[in-house]
């Protein structure tokens, strides 16, 4: 269903981050998964420029909640400016006797930190404690910020000729939510969301990526409301057509293309090596297939003894064990060297019965069945717990009887004794081979935030190479109890911070970096350029560079002088924001060795998955060749820091994003990442 909206047929100057916000929402609810705005499946509608008083979205759930959104892709926090008319139609929403609602300010990054940090923070705070343990709880920042929202909502019932009303000013409050949404070209979330097209089988991801988003522009300026159901459907012509078993209870993006949906189970056929002469040479091959169950639903065969011994045969070395006949000669081409080209004996089953129509091979393919639903990572390797990239990966069944596990199993981990029931075809492993075992999943979860610094290369790099100084070596050790404070001329202070987070320091390394702090502070006012902060951004430097850098745009509030405080959670709270500094990174690993691929002493990094190709041809044209590889995913900051130590300790620096000038080798583009004490034992001695 396509309806008419209401108010005012004009898109904004937003309207290409409303459009892209829209495009996520539409694109991860037609791909069924799980997002900030809520779970897989769950939204049904949504409205743009629609006749409501928050007109830029809005989203209307199955269980008959709306989330009403205003999309901002930058807005400071003054609340006589762009803010104010946020809250005022969140105000005025309200007042039209809205009940089950939420009200979204959707953000980037790129807001100023006063709206990604502390109303964020105000807000969810707020939201989920009583007043009274709000107030007693929380730092006098936070509790400041909601009194703002708080005069500021007044102000706005005031005006619009409604009695101030407290309860209805903090109902309007609880509503509300701050979302931070990096979905802008080139952010790392939108190029995992074109990777989830393409995974879930759709040509061409890029360019339903870009229709998606032109239109969501076009909706908005015809002031529409649509079905999610039929956008779904009209996409469907852009998708290749397969027959898709989907994995509805598991948490992973791709879906699984299974070769029989209906389990063969009747059988058992292994390549097996006999071990005397009695059915043919020992020594020789030969395939035998053998019925699986007793007339009590038993196992005829014990896989689990060594040699292996059928009933009435001699005994044999199993090398592979499949569920058909037709499976096993799949698996014997897919390992080639097994077969060294001697003749190739076949024992077959005699009988006329339908074994798969068996009672006793039913009950058990449901247990397969049910096996399968279980397995809450189906794209892992049921052996070495690492995800499965391949064309054609092997469907695997372990275990008992009685409680079988069911999954995907690699070619380099497959056992004699498993059992091979399948083929899964993956669809987009056969389009990128390069991406060997990628774990997409995790890395479409891990997107939304990450790559903070490496966002802003940027305004960072002094020529095509940009130099970065890690410092994660100086976190390592017992988790401080301190912070540093830094004092403002004009009242309130700022706490120093690392990173997303506060930076805690033992007592006497707070006390030196107060101490350098100090020094600095009082150096820079000698000179007549004093230290400062702004006052949305949190920008902290000279005034000279704050001025260049943010003009007039922001308050430039002078910064007094620095001390040590006890660490408390309530400003841990209050200064930490969402995302990741460094995460989420791509290295490649030498599979033979398990070593991270490097070149001298740079180790490969990079933040996109689709340029793996790309990159890999540039290095092979440089001299550079890389085989028998795979891809590993660094979630978080933290396991970041832990591969960095890991490096550091070889002598070896991260490589991001390199490209190289075949001619000469060297290193054209891309960024350098090595730690502050290998800088300054470098540099410092010379």
């Amino acid at each position: 269903m396509i309806g008419q909206g209401g108010a005012g047929a004009s898109v904004s100057s937003g309207a290409g981050f409303q459009a892209r916000v829209a495009a996520f929402a539409l694109v991860s609810s037609i791909c069924e998964v799980e997002t900030i705005f809520g779970p897989a499946n769950s939204i049904q509608q949504i409205g743009f420029e629609t006749r409501t008083n928050i007109d830029d979205l809005n989203l209307l759930f199955k269980d008959g909640s709306r989330s009403y959104i205003q999309a901002k892709a930058t807005i400071g926090f003054s609340l006589d400016g762009e803010l104010r008319s946020v809250f005022q139609q969140f105000e005025e929403q309200d007042a039209a006797d809205g009940k089950e609602e939420r009200y979204l300010l959707v953000t980037s990054g790129r807001a100023v930190k006063k709206v990604t940090n502390d109303l964020r923070l105000a807000l969810d705070a707020f939201r989920s404690s009583p007043e009274a343990e709000f107030l007693r709880d929380q730092p006098q920042a936070i509790k400041a910020v909601i009194e703002v929202v708080r005069g500021t909502l007044n102000e706005l019932r005031v005006t619009a000729k409604r009695d101030v009303d407290v309860d209805a000013v903090d109902r309007i409050i609880r509503k509300s939510k701050v979302i931070v949404l990096d979905v802008e070209a080139e952010d790392t979330l939108e190029q995992s969301t074109i990777l989830l097209l393409q995974m879930r089988n759709y040509v061409a991801p890029s360019g339903v990526w870009g229709k998606a988003i032109a239109d969501c522009i076009t909706f908005a300026k015809a002031r529409r409301t649509v079905a999610v159901a039929d956008i779904a459907k009209d996409f469907e012509k852009f998708r290749v057509s397969t027959a898709e078993m989907a994995e509805k209870d598991a948490g992973d993006i791709l879906q699984l293309e299974l070769g029989g949906v209906d389990f063969p189970c009747g059988k058992e056929v292994v390549l097996a090596r006999a071990l005397d002469d009695e059915l043919t040479a020992k020594g020789q091959l030969v395939v035998l297939e053998m019925r699986r169950f007793d007339e009590h639903c038993g196992e005829l065969l014990d896989f689990t003894a060594k040699p292996f011994k059928p009933i009435g045969r001699p005994t044999f070395d199993i090398i592979l064990r499949a569920a058909t006949v037709k499976g096993l000669m799949r698996l014997i081409r897919d390992h080639p060297g097994i077969i060294t080209g001697d003749e190739l004996g076949v024992v077959e089953l005699e009988t006329d019965e339908d074994l798969e129509a068996d009672p006793c091979v039913a009950a058990h393919r449901q247990r397969l069945h049910n096996a399968f639903q279980k397995n809450g990572k189906p794209l892992r390797c049921l052996h070495c717990a690492e995800a499965v990239w391949e064309p054609v990966a092997d469907v695997v069944e372990l275990g008992s009887l009685a409680d079988p596990k069911l999954g995907l199993v690699h070619k380099r981990c497959l056992q004699p004794t498993d059992r091979v029931i399948g083929g899964a075809n993956m669809p987009l492993a056969e389009k990128h081979p390069e991406l060997v075992n990628f774990d997409a999943n995790a890395w479409f979860e891990a997107s939304n935030g990450g790559q903070r610094t490496l966002a802003n290369l940027d305004t960072l790099r002094v020529g095509p190479v940009a130099h970065l100084a890690w410092g994660g070596l100086a976190a390592r050790g017992p988790v401080g109890q301190f912070l540093v404070e830094v004092s403002l001329k004009d009242g309130g202070s700022e706490i120093v911070t690392h990173r997303n987070v506060v930076h805690r320091f033992t007592k006497m390394e707070a006390e030196e970096f107060s101490e350098e702090l100090n020094s600095s502070f009082d150096h820079q006012r000698q000179i007549g350029d004093p230290m400062c902060y702004t006052d949305q951004s949190k920008g902290f430097a000279p005034r000279s560079i704050l001025i260049e850098q943010f003009g007039n745009r922001e308050k430039r509030r002078e910064v007094s002088s620095a001390s040590v405080r006890p660490y408390d959670q309530k400003l841990a709270a209050l200064y930490s924001q969402p995302g990741q500094w460094y995460a989420p990174l791509l290295y490649l690993r030498h599979t033979p060795t398990g070593y991270p691929v490097a070149f001298g002493e740079g180790i490969m990094f990079l933040t996109n998955p689709v340029t793996v190709k790309d990159h890999l041809a540039n290095w092979a044209e440089t001299g550079f060749e890389v085989e028998d590889y795979e891809i590993v995913a660094i979630l978080t900051d933290a396991e970041f820091d832990d591969f960095m130590s890991w490096a550091d300790a070889q002598e070896m620096i991260a490589v991001v994003d390199a490209l190289f000038n075949p001619s000469s080798r060297e290193i054209a583009s891309g960024a350098i990442i090595m730690s502050i004490e290998r800088i300054s034992a470098i540099y410092g001695s010379g």
